[in-house]
C-alpha cells in the first residue's frame, strides 16, 4: 500500500491519501511501527506535492518520532531529509540547516560515505542561500574530496556545479566557468544528460555575459538536445527561452521567431497538462467523498437499533458522573480556559510565522510568474520594430518604443520589489566585517558608465570597517549614489560621501547638489511605491523604502536633510561594534 502511494502522490495525491491511510490501519492491530512510519511518511510527502507545507510538517514529524523510537537511522535520514527540502523551499533556512545538519550527523556516524557527498552539498546549499559564502565553499570542498576519494562520479558532477553558482553568486566568471567545464565533463563520463543541459546552460550565460553569442547559441542548442533526451520540461523552457534572446541579440531573427513559438507552444502544453491533471485530482477525489459517505450512511442504518441501548446508557453515565465531577467543575474549567488560550497563542503565532514566509515567497513567485508575460512583450515587440520598422509611421514606432520601455520599467520595479520582500521576511541577517571603503569601491565601479555619461565628480571621505551585511551594505550605497546622480539636474552632478566621528554610534552621510525634495515629503519618500512626480526622471518607489530596511536591520536610524533646488543630504547611522 505505501509503495502504491509513493507511486501516485504527485499524479493522485486523493488516491495517494487513501492508500497511506490504508496502510496504516493494516499496520496497527499488526503493531507494525515500521510501515505506520512509511505511510505517515508518504502521506507528508503528498501533502509536499499538493503543495500543503503545514499539513507535510504534521506528518514527517510523526513518522521521524515512529522512526526515533524504532532506531532507524536511514529511515530518519530520509525524514530529515525531506524536513530539510520543505523548510528550504519555504526560505526558512535556519530550519533547513538544523535538518539537514542532523541528517549529515546520522549519516557520519552509519560512515555512509556516498550519503554524506549529497548531504553536505545540502548543508552548504542553505549556507549559500543565507550568504554566508565562506562556510558554503568549506561544504562543498569537502563534499568535492569524498566524492573524488570515492570515484562518485555524480556526486563529483553534483558538487562542481553547485561550486559554479556560488562563485557566480560572488561575481567570480572565470572560476565559475572552469567549475561549470569540469561539471560537464564529468557529468558527460557518466551519461547524465540533465547535469550536461543544465551546465550546458550555465556556460551559455556566461559566453553572453562576455558577448561571445555564436558559442554561448551552441552550448544552448547542445542543452536543448539533452533536455529533450532526459524529459525535463522546465529545462527545456529555459534553454528555449535563451535560444530566442541568444538569435535576437545576434539579429538573426527568423531563428528568434522560431524558438520563441517553441516556447510558447511547450508552456502552454505543460500548463494544459497541469489543468488536465488537476480536474482527474478532482473528480477522483469527488468520486472518493462520494464513496465514503455511502459508507457512512450504510453503517447508520445497521447501527440503528444499538445506538437506543447506546443513548440510555450513556444518559445514566452522564448523570452518574455529574454527581462524581461536580466539586471539581470550577478547577477543571479555568484549567481548560487557560489551556484554550495559550493554544489561541500559538496558533497565532505559528499563523503570523506562516504568514511572513508566504508573504515572501508569494513575493518571490509573483515577480518570477510575471517576468515571463514581460519578457514576452519586450521581445515581440524589439523584433517587431526590427522588422516592420520601414512600414511604420512615426506614430507607430513611438507606439512600440512605450511598449518597450514600459516592460523594462516594469521589470524593474519587479526586481525591486523582490528585494524589499526579501528583506521584509528577515529577521535577523547574517554580519561579518565590512570595509566601507572597498564596498564603495564596488558601488563606484558598478556605476562608473552613469557617472561618466553625467560628467559627475564623487568626494569621498575614509570610511570605517564596521560589523554589518556585505550585500545590503552594497544594496544601501548604491541606492543612495544612484538618487543623487538621477535626480540631479546640474552640469556637473557632486556626490560627497562622508564619515562623521563625533556622537555614539557611526553616523555616515551621501550628500548631492540635486533638485532637493520639498520638506512636507521627508517621511513620505521612505514608503513603498510613495515616488514623488517629478516630470523626465525615472524610479519604481522602492529603493528609499529598501535603504530604510537595512538600516533597520542594523538597529540604526535613516533620516534627509534637503532644499528644492539646491539637493539633499541623506544621513545614516550604524551602532558601534
Amino acid at each position: 500500500m505505501v509503495e502504491m502511494a509513493r507511486a501516485c502522490q504527485d499524479s493522485l495525491p486523493a488516491t495517494a491519501h487513501r492508500y497511506a491511510n490504508e496502510a496504516i490501519q493494516m499496520a496497527r492491530p499488526l503493531r507494525y511501527d515500521k510501515g505506520i512510519a512509511d505511510a505517515e511518511q508518504a502521506i507528508g510527502m503528498t501533502y509536499w506535492h499538493q503543495g500543503e507545507n503545514v499539513q507535510a510538517v504534521v506528518h514527517f514529524k510523526k513518522a521521524a518520532r515512529i522512526m526515533g523510537n524504532l532506531r532507524d537511522s536511514m529511515g530518519m535520514v530520509r525524514v530529515y531529509n525531506n524536513l530539510g527540502d520543505l523548510y528550504f523551499r519555504k526560505s526558512d533556512f535556519s530550519e533547513a540547516l538544523s535538518f539537514f545538519g542532523k541528517s549529515l550527523d546520522i549519516r557520519r556516524q552509519l560512515k555512509d560515505s556516498i550519503g554524506m557527498i549529497f548531504s553536505l552539498n545540502k548543508v552548504a546549499d542553505v549556507q549559500l542561500e543565507r550568504e554566508q559564502y565562506r562556510a558554503a565553499l568549506s561544504y562543498y570542498d569537502q563534499a568535492l574530496a569524498l566524492g573524488q576519494s570515492l570515484n562518485n562520479q555524480q556526486g563529483v558532477a553534483l558538487t562542481h556545479e553547485k561550486k559554479g553558482r556560488l562563485w557566480m553568486r560572488q561575481g567570480l566568471v572565470e572560476k565559475a566557468e572552469t567549475s561549470f567545464r569540469m561539471a560537464l565533463q564529468v557529468a558527460g563520463s557518466i551519461q547524465k544528460k540533465n547535469q550536461m543541459a543544465l551546465n550546458h546552460i550555465h556556460l551559455s550565460e556566461l559566453l553572453i555575459r562576455k558577448d561571445s553569442l555564436e558559442t554561448a547559441t551552441h552550448h544552448l542548442l547542445d542543452a536543448w538536445a539533452l533536455a529533450q533526451q532526459a524529459g525535463g520540461i522546465e529545462l527545456e523552457l529555459k534553454t528555449l527561452r535563451l535560444l530566442a534572446g541568444s538569435f535576437e541579440q545576434r539579429q538573426c531573427f527568423d531563428s528568434a521567431f522560431y524558438f520563441q513559438g517553441v516556447y510558447q507552444q511547450l508552456l502552454m502544453d505543460s500548463i494544459m497538462a497541469e489543468k488536465a491533471h488537476a480536474v482527474r485530482d478532482i473528480q477522483e477525489q469527488y468520486q472518493l467523498e462520494k464513496e465514503r459517505a455511502d459508507r457512512l450512511e450504510s453503517q447508520r442504518q445497521a447501527t440503528r437499533p444499538q445506538k437506543a441501548l447506546l443513548i440510555s446508557l450513556v444518559a445514566a453515565l452522564v448523570l452518574l458522573g455529574v454527581f462524581v465531577i461536580s466539586r471539581y467543575r470550577y478547577q477543571i474549567k479555568m484549567t481548560k480556559i487557560l489551556q484554550e488560550k495559550n493554544r489561541e497563542i500559538e496558533e497565532q503565532n505559528e499563523s503570523l510565522r506562516q504568514s511572513n514566509q508566504a508573504l515572501e515567497q508569494f513575493a518571490y513567485v509573483a515577480s518570477h510568474d510575471l517576468r515571463e508575460p514581460l519578457r514576452t512583450i519586450g521581445s515581440f515587440s524589439t523584433l517587431l520594430a526590427r522588422r516592420y520598422k520601414d512600414k511604420l509611421d512615426q506614430n507607430g514606432r513611438d507606439f512600440i518604443e512605450f511598449v518597450v520601455i514600459g516592460a523594462r520599467q516594469m521589470t524593474q520595479l519587479l526586481d525591486d520589489l523582490l528585494t524589499f520582500a526579501r528583506l521584509s521576511g528577515k529577521q535577523d541577517v547574517p554580519k561579518e566585517s565590512v570595509d566601507l571603503n572597498q564596498t564603495l569601491d564596488q558601488v563606484l565601479s558598478a556605476l562608473q558608465g552613469e557617472i561618466k555619461m553625467k560628467n559627475a565628480c564623487i568626494q569621498r571621505d575614509h570610511l570605517p570597517t564596521v560589523k554589518a551585511n556585505p550585500v545590503q551594505m552594497h544594496q544601501l550605497l548604491q541606492n543612495l549614489i544612484s538618487n543623487g546622480l538621477k535626480f540631479n539636474d546640474k552640469d556637473r552632478p557632486l556626490i560627497k560621501v562622508n564619515y562623521h566621528e563625533s556622537g555614539p554610534g557611526r553616523h555616515f552621510s551621501i550628500q548631492d547638489n540635486g533638485i532637493g525634495i520639498n520638506s512636507r515629503y521627508f517621511e513620505k519618500i521612505f514608503l513603498v511605491f510613495q515616488r514623488l512626480e517629478k516630470q523626465g526622471y525615472t524610479g519604481t518607489g522602492i529603493g528609499l523604502s529598501i535603504c530604510e530596511k537595512v538600516i533597520q536591520q542594523h538597529r540604526g536610524k535613516i533620516w534627509v536633510e534637503s532644499t528644492e533646488g539646491k539637493g539633499s543630504i541623506f544621513h545614516f547611522t550604524l551602532p558601534d561594534d
